[in-house]
């Protein structure tokens, strides 16, 4: 099966080890070159993935939860950390991670799971990529991410596209069962891309890596007050690459203090502007409106206007004036209620010539 529901995805049915073989590879080497986002359904059986996910939680249930002060990127070291603190982060992001780098000190058991895929993965990506990647330190090391019920998510980012070349996300959860909604999502040259339709387990997402992507909130309803140690959610599995080439780029027009945006370091923030673009459709390319929308462009100058006309002129210093009347008890009267009658007036006035 070959399929493209939407532009900027393609589906491919066939194993991992059938997407290394000619003439597959040169079709999905072509298709991620031009910036498609390709998928591989039934890459592994989603057997195989959502017990490998279950060894997972079995092992990191006997495993000490490893804290920040804690160098993860050091060789040799398997260990799970709770990245919790979105807004301590310069990258915003909420997830359980597990990093796997001396498989030869885990469990027989998980050891053998995890080099069951790992291997015929990383032929894919060197068959794909042209990399030599081997599974050992310093070069690729295995990390699987849960994203928990309750506001698991990553914030938009891009990466140098070398030396990796393409990432893979292989779906270690099952849609419907572990999580309810929510996915991947991806800017390419056709429009925007979200994954969350088509990617469950044992499906591989193939990208190239300079895309710029994003992993949205799960079922926000659930309160964060313990579920992100538990096993509910999304998980999913990739590569750390070499440490140079690991680290996101934070698109720029989303950096604090350029007068538009807000910080969207906090997690309520950044939890709000991930699913706004969801809602816009899974193939939709005027989600891209939204990714753009702080880069000085019409909307830009409309919000610069608004802003201007609120708390510049006669309207901001009734404002000044009100705000401090409201929240002094002695002057609750009124005279107050006069004051905001006019300021709602005033305002009721002058947005309906704001531009469309």
């Amino acid at each position: 099966m070959n399929e493209q529901p939407c532009p900027g995805l393609l589906l491919i049915d066939c194993s991992l080890a059938e997407a290394s073989g000619q003439p597959r590879i040169e079709h999905i080497r072509a298709a991620i070159k031009a910036g498609t986002v390709v998928i591989l359904k039934h890459a592994v059986t989603a057997e195989a993935a959502l017990q490998l996910k279950q060894s997972i939680v079995d092992w990191r249930q006997t495993q000490e939860v490893v804290s920040f002060a804690i160098d993860t990127n050091v060789p040799g070291l398997n260990f799970h950390r709770i990245d919790a603190h979105p807004e301590k982060s310069l990258l915003p992001h909420l997830f359980h991670q597990h990093g796997f780098g001396a498989l030869d000190a885990l469990p027989s058991s998980l050891a053998g799971q995890l080099r069951s895929i790992a291997d015929p993965m990383l032929t894919l990506q060197n068959a794909v990529a042209g990399t030599h990647y081997r599974l050992a330190t310093p070069d690729v090391r295995i990390k699987a991410l849960q994203y928990p019920v309750g506001g698991g998510f990553l914030m938009k980012h891009t990466h140098p596209i070398d030396p990796q070349g393409v990432g893979l996300i292989l779906a270690l959860s099952k849609a419907g069962v572990d999580y309810g909604h929510g996915g991947t999502t991806f800017v390419t040259p056709e429009g925007f891309v979200d994954t969350s339709p088509w990617h469950d387990a044992g499906d591989l997402i193939l990208f190239r890596y300079d895309l710029e992507h994003a992993v949205g909130p799960w079922i926000r309803s659930v309160r964060l007050n313990g579920p992100v140690r538990a096993a509910a959610g999304r998980w999913c599995w990739n590569y750390w690459p070499p440490i140079d080439a690991r680290r996101p780029r934070e698109r720029q027009p989303l950096h604090p203090g350029n007068g538009v945006l807000p910080d969207l370091r906090h997690p309520a923030l950044a939890q709000v502007f991930i699913p706004v673009a969801m809602r816009a459709g899974p193939c939709h390319s005027g989600a891209r409106w939204l990714a753009d929308f702080s880069a000085g462009k019409d909307i830009a100058r409309q919000d610069r206007t608004l802003r201007d006309q609120l708390y510049n002129g006669l309207l901001g210093r009734y404002y000044n004036f009100m705000m401090s009347a409201a929240v002094d008890a002695c002057t609750a009267g009124t005279a107050v209620i006069a004051q905001w009658a006019v300021f709602l007036l005033y305002g009721c006035c002058r947005l309906p010539s704001l531009p469309c």
